[in-house]
């Protein structure tokens, strides 16, 4: 058997001893993590070989292989936290009985200072969500630069003096108010000669492009927060890959599993933050170590590869995917919104089902025929397990006359003639005198 290989596969993590990574609890076994948007994914193998080498031109004579080495290697599209905690050996922070909220760095470009009468305003509402809070303890300090024309930093630095600067925030629709004050340092900063100030050193009155530093308060339980130090590294796992061997006497797809019993993530990390160029990719680079397979606790391997051979292509049963044959009910506001046309309820729109229709009956056919005309309706089913017998209700009098009986099929017909005068009936269909469809039918004068 022959076999091509080009596809990526699909890889799961198990967990070798109990894990913790960041609030979650893996036991022994148990999957940690499953990729399944790898872009490539490649095992390769390499041995160290030396020889003894002598005689007239010192020849080799005879090799010896050793320092076998297995390395398993995936390139993911795509990361999650639990995944860069894996592969960078990091501690995952997600939530904390002690710790409510946590800090979180921001900036504003584009904001405006309004000073009029000593007194400057800052309002950050529009930059921020509706819960967001901005922190303004000590070691959270606010710092607001001046801005040129062009939005760039000036390097001066927006500071009360005597002037009473404020910054607004929206905080659960209300507004949180932060004061700017003047550093205790007062030699830190002057506006005496600064564009901006007069000569007490007062912000002038006016509008002013500034740039906002400072940080938020948020929910310590809806911020991932991955802590990597010196002395935490990736760790070992059992992995499986599962994967597609093109064979080549008949082009069959085949499943193949690829199953490292013991691996050791290496703790190399490359994360490219770019704005062009392709995006950026997250290398798992495993190497294989002997161990235990699952099934087998008599003989460690690097790597066992199974490919089922005797696969064959599978029977589809393709159905159309808008089918007429079945009700599917919308929302009358969906269908309101969307400007639907042909909206009805079914009992009186052109190609409606009546009501008492089942999922496994259906009457199709014109709701309103002429006057001395004919109507043809068909009764749709997947199964009819016998004659259907077609009737005619009054509406006014519940008189029923049979129309006509025809044997058991698919789709199966009858023809109504109208009367001489306006009226509204019932088309019915029954099998085995049960009525399993029914349908509303307008006869209009000629």
């Amino acid at each position: 058997m022959k076999f091509g290989v080009r596809e990526c596969a699909n890889i799961v993590f198990r967990a070798k001893t109990p894990t913790n990574i960041g609030k979650y609890k893996f036991k022994a076994g148990q999957p940690v993590l499953y990729i399944d948007t790898a872009t490539t994914s490649s095992v390769e193998q390499a041995t160290t070989t030396v020889y003894a080498q002598g005689g007239r031109g010192n020849v080799r004579l005879i090799s010896w292989e050793g320092e076998k080495t297995l390395t398993f290697t995936v390139e993911d599209a795509l990361l999650s936290p639990i995944s860069l905690a894996m592969l960078s050996g990091a501690d995952l922070f997600q939530g904390s009985q002690t710790v409510e909220k946590v800090h979180f760095h921001t900036t504003t470009a584009g904001a405006t200072l309004r000073v009029a009468n000593n007194k400057g305003t800052i309002d950050l509402s529009a930059f921020l969500g509706a819960e967001e809070n901005i922190c303004a303890t000590n070691d959270s300090p606010i710092y607001v630069i001046f801005t040129d024309g062009s939005g760039d930093l000036t390097g001066e630095m927006v500071i009360s003096g005597t002037n009473t600067i404020q910054v607004k925030a929206n905080s659960d629709g209300k507004y949180q108010i932060i004061e700017i004050t003047q550093p205790k340092d007062d030699g830190l900063q002057s506006f005496v000669t600064s564009e901006y100030a007069d000569a007490e050193g007062n912000i002038k009155d006016g509008d002013y492009a500034v740039f906002v530093d400072y940080y938020l308060d948020k929910i310590a339980s809806k911020v991932d927060e991955l802590q990597i130090a010196a002395d935490n590294f990736a760790g070992n796992y059992y992995v499986e890959a599962d994967t597609l061997f093109r064979r080549k006497s008949d082009g069959v797809d085949m499943p193949a599993n690829l199953t490292f019993p013991n691996v050791k993530i290496q703790s190399n990390l490359t994360f490219q933050l770019s704005g062009t160029g392709d995006p950026s990719t997250f290398t798992f680079t495993m190497d294989a170590l002997p161990g235990y397979t699952y099934f087998d606790k008599t003989r460690e391997v690097l790597c066992v590869i199974q490919v089922i051979e005797d696969q064959s292509n599978a029977d589809k049963e393709i159905n159309p995917v808008m089918p007429h044959n079945t009700t599917l009910e919308h929302k009358k506001d969906e269908i309101d919104d969307s400007r639907y046309i042909g909206y009805g309820d079914g009992t009186s729109s052109t190609g409606g089902n009546g009501s008492g229709s089942t999922d496994s009956y259906r009457i199709y056919g014109n709701d309103g025929i002429a006057a001395e005309a004919s109507g043809i309706y068909s009764l749709v089913s997947s199964t009819l397990p016998g004659a259907v017998t077609w009737s005619i209700v009054d509406a006014t009098t519940g008189e029923t006359s049979t129309a006509a009986t025809t044997s058991g099929g698919s789709v199966t017909g009858v023809t109504v003639t109208a009367g001489e005068a306006a009226a509204t009936v019932k088309l019915q269909a029954k099998v085995s005198d049960e009525v399993v469809a029914e349908k509303t039918i307008t006869i209009s004068v000629g």
